[in-house]
């Protein structure tokens, strides 16, 4: 599209530069504006660790949110309730949770709030054929109130020890096993990184 119009805007000069100098008796220099295209303004895209970084958050995210919505009616709670947030580890660990909930018939309520995320560590090395395998990950340790998430049994006993801090603190490690695949990041696995925060 701005090819054309180069060339319209050189034709008009062009033109105007014959008129002048059929009706001019004295040749006078004449400035001509410049015809080099500007450089347009280049959108620069996030760089794979900012996209993973960006994934990884937003995973977490979901996790909190999932955790309360699949234990908080543990008996219609579908097996894959946390298959979009969780692989490996962390799976197993939400389906024993989820396991056991329905055996007990207890129930979650209330929610998670994230207070903050601090990013720990990115690695997007990618040889996930290995064995071992080594995935792409993203760390970040999390700071969570936890004051008003409560599970309680079937007879509506809390099953949450009273001194339970209101706010815990985890190291969240992200995963990709179908980098780069923005889509397939899922929570392998936490560990407690304190008490509280």
């Amino acid at each position: 599209m701005a090819r054309p119009r180069r060339q319209s805007v050189l034709a008009t000069l062009l033109a105007a530069l014959t008129l002048s100098a059929c009706t001019s008796s004295a040749a006078q220099p004449v400035a001509l504006p410049s015809l080099t295209p500007t450089p347009a303004a280049s959108v620069s895209s996030p760089s794979p660790e900012d996209q993973a970084k960006q994934s990884a958050k937003a995973v977490i995210e979901k996790y909190w949110a999932t955790l309360p919505r699949c234990l908080g009616d543990p008996l219609n709670t579908p097996s894959n309730c946390f298959d979009s947030v969780a692989i490996s580890t962390e799976l197993q660990d939400l389906q024993n949770a989820l396991g056991a909930a329905q055996q007990v018939q207890s129930k979650a309520s209330g929610q998670v709030r994230i207070i903050s995320m601090e990013l720990v560590a990115v690695d997007l090395t990618n040889h996930v054929t290995e064995t071992p395998p080594t995935v792409p990950l993203v760390t970040y340790r999390v700071c969570l109130d936890v004051s008003q998430f409560l599970i309680v049994d079937k007879a509506g006993k809390s099953l949450i020890p009273a001194t339970r801090p209101p706010r815990s603190r985890s190291d969240m490690t992200v995963v990709n096993y179908e980098f780069p695949d923005a889509s397939q990041w899922r929570v392998g696995y936490q560990e407690s990184a304190g008490a509280t925060c």
